[in-house]
């Protein structure tokens, strides 16, 4: 999963003649139209191609020790943050080739049920080798096929900073909202800063959160390393990397616990074009 850029391993978009039955999925948000939708996701598939063509995904896979550390720490919050709840059924927006996946299994550490949902069917069958025990589904974050309140957990894990256009952040907002049950969480883990090298991500913070979810209840924290310094071998040793993660400024990521609101019981989630 690429640490800086929010796109990269995990995919957010419309996922083509291979998507699986929407007959559950959330209606067309209101404030999105479908010829605003498609420009936003064609948007993200020429950086995806980009990325591919000129090999700056490679960045992504070129682990160092210090890159490693990053890694591992990334998972052992997420792992914390998503269990720490004792959900029955996660979801992983984004979920790439099945990163989640194996954090859960280096944790030991299982939800019952985990649904993945990513854009890319090459890495969805990653994710199927990697996670057998999970379920995986090509679709978009926007239009998720499952049921209302159907979900404990839902992770976005460098995910909303590849969503530059506010309108499908907020239709993958109010999806979220209809996804997860009364009082469920989203889990977020994402750049916090602007990355100078890559124009197509915006960096996630705490004031985007609280516009976009408001009346959630927000926990959030720094974690991590600036990648370029992660990589570097000056931080080959551990103590020189826990000694940069030390400084605030240097620590590149956020991770945040949303909780969403309660609503009377038989209200269902509004605002969908319902």
């Amino acid at each position: 999963m690429p640490l800086e850029s929010g796109i990269g391993d995990r995919s957010v978009a419309d996922s083509g003649p291979s998507e699986p039955d929407r007959g559950n999925a959330g209606a067309p948000h209101p404030a999105l139209s479908e010829a605003d939708r498609e420009r936003a996701l064609s948007a993200i598939r020429r950086t995806y191609q980009e990325y591919r063509s000129s090999g700056y995904d490679r960045r992504w896979h070129r682990v160092s020790p210090g890159y490693q550390r990053l890694i591992e720490e990334r998972d052992r919050w997420l792992v914390t943050a998503v269990m720490e709840s004792n959900p029955r059924v996660v979801v992983d927006l984004g979920c790439g080739s099945g990163s989640l996946v194996r954090a859960f299994d280096a944790a030991s550490r299982r939800p019952k049920r985990l649904i993945g949902i990513d854009l890319l069917e090459s890495r969805v069958a990653t994710a199927r080798e990697q996670g057998p025990w999970g379920e995986f589904h090509v679709a978009s974050a926007d239009r998720v096929p499952l049921e209302e309140s159907s979900a404990d957990v839902i992770v976005a894990s460098t995910l909303l900073s590849s969503l530059r256009s506010s309108g499908l952040r907020l239709a993958v907002s109010a999806e979220v909202a209809r996804l997860l049950r009364p009082g469920g969480r989203l889990v977020v883990y994402d750049i916090r800063l602007p990355s100078p090298r890559n124009p197509a991500v915006i960096p996630i913070t705490p004031r985007l959160l609280r516009r976009e979810y408001p009346n959630w209840r927000i926990e959030h924290r720094t974690l991590g390393l600036l990648p370029p310094l992660a990589r570097s071998p000056l931080t080959t040793p551990e103590i020189v990397y826990r000694m940069l993660t030390a400084v605030p400024i240097l620590r590149s990521h956020i991770g945040a616990v949303l909780t969403s609101p309660t609503r009377p019981e038989g209200e269902h989630v509004l605002g969908r074009g319902t």
